[in-house]
């Protein structure tokens, strides 16, 4: 696939919106999703759930065309059985046309033959009629009759001679009644002949539409096949891309964790307290109301609060364990990290308040707050601010802003 290039989907350490690609928007676009997809340099947290995605639609879509390339195989086979069928037809054809034209010519033969046959005959009885005439008006022909020795002999001449005559009338009689019935049979014959070198012509015909559509066939095969192999491919290299891209953004966050830890650490060393103008924990538990309207109250009275990293309070947090710590007040438990949280619950279009509302600050799901109402949210930041509320309308979170999430 090499039509076009896609806008490079490049890393960045921005915040980018989270979103899911619907499968239709992959068509007609193959080639550029094709070309960024194994650029696993390029590939950010955001990108590599859209590949993964498209990596699925090509598996469908290769799956689709192995259903069509088993149809075209099974009506490459039909073709070709019933191309081998008609061969076998037209062959037999041809022998019976064959074998009709032997005996065709034979017949021919004949009839030319008895044709030569009747003409010597007729030549010969009109030789003798000739001859008989001349006899007759000659007188020599009553003198062979009249110089016989007795009226026997007599007698016997004149019926040789009428016997002569009637041999000769009934021999040609029987040649042309030969010739007669041959040339009924030859034009029988003809008719078949005919008939079957139609036949061979309507065979030849679909001898050759059979031929011409076992190629389309096998054309439109080899197509697909290639299609197919094409993709597999495409499919193995997306595949090897999407895991070193998994294995370069793990390091990565890997990297980031390893530098949070350092740096609760120094703030362990240091022992941070809390706000001395904020109460300490009381010993007993505060009431904060019920329902999302509690996890809301309980998240506002840790305003101003230090951010700790790992922090699950009650005198320091980090995002999802102030969330975490929030929803436990209301008597409801979620899991403890960002990418948990935002998996577990269910997603919402229009936040209410005590929803969760996260966040793609560094290119990938890392942070959550606290939905409190107009547009607002609570949320333990960093160290260097601490615990307080922003609005989901300035510009840095309104482009990081990734959904928002409901725990019951």
């Amino acid at each position: 696939m090499k039509k076009g290039l896609l806008l490079a989907l490049t890393f960045s350490l921005v915040c980018t919106m989270f979103y899911k690609v619907d499968a239709t928007e992959f068509a007609g676009k193959e080639d550029e999703y094709t070309e960024k997809c194994k650029n696993t340099s390029q590939l950010s947290k955001k990108d590599l759930n859209v590949c993964k995605e498209f990596n699925d639609y090509l598996k469908n879509k290769n799956q689709s065309v192995k259903e069509q390339l088993d149809d075209t195989k099974g009506k490459l086979n039909e073709t070709l059985d019933d191309l081998n069928e008609a061969k076998e037809e037209l062959e037999k054809t041809k022998g019976q046309i064959d074998s009709l034209q032997n005996e065709l010519d034979v017949v021919k033969g004949s009839v030319e033959q008895l044709s030569q046959n009747i003409q010597k005959k007729e030549d010969a009885l009109k030789e003798r009629l000739y001859v008989l005439q001349s006899y007759v008006n000659g007188g020599q022909l009553v003198n062979l009759i009249f110089s016989s020795g007795s009226f026997d002999e007599l007698l016997n001449r004149i019926q040789s001679i009428d016997e002569l005559t009637n041999y000769d009338k009934e021999l040609i009689q029987g040649l042309a009644s030969d010739k007669q019935e041959l040339i009924v049979k030859q034009e029988d014959l003809q008719k078949n002949y005919d008939s079957l070198f139609m036949l061979h012509t309507r065979q030849s015909e679909l001898q050759q539409t059979l031929s011409a559509a076992a190629s389309d066939y096998q054309t439109s095969l080899d197509n697909q096949t290639t299609m197919m192999n094409q993709y597999n491919i495409e499919i193995g290299e997306i595949e090897d891309s999407i895991s070193d891209a998994n294995d370069r953004i793990t390091a990565q966050e890997e990297e980031e964790r390893r530098k949070q830890e350092e740096l609760l650490q120094q703030q362990q060393q240091q022992k941070p307290q809390p706000n001395p103008e904020k109460p300490t924990t009381p010993t007993t538990p505060p009431s904060y109301g019920s329902g999302h309207q509690a996890i809301v109250n309980a998240a506002l009275s840790k305003n101003g609060y230090p951010y700790v990293y790992g922090g699950t309070g009650p005198n320091g947090f980090d995002c999802s364990g102030l969330a975490q710590w929030a929803y436990k007040q209301a008597g409801i438990s979620i899991p403890r990290t960002v990418r948990q949280q935002y998996y577990a619950c269910t997603k919402i279009s229009n936040p209410q308040p005590g929803d969760l509302v996260f966040f793609h600050t560094i290119g990938w799901m890392t942070h959550v707050g606290i939905y409190i109402g107009n547009n607002q949210f609570i949320h333990a930041s960093t160290p260097d601010s601490d615990i307080y509320i922003a609005s989901l309308s300035s510009s840095y979170w309104k482009n990081c802003y990734a959904g928002a999430g409901h725990f019951d």
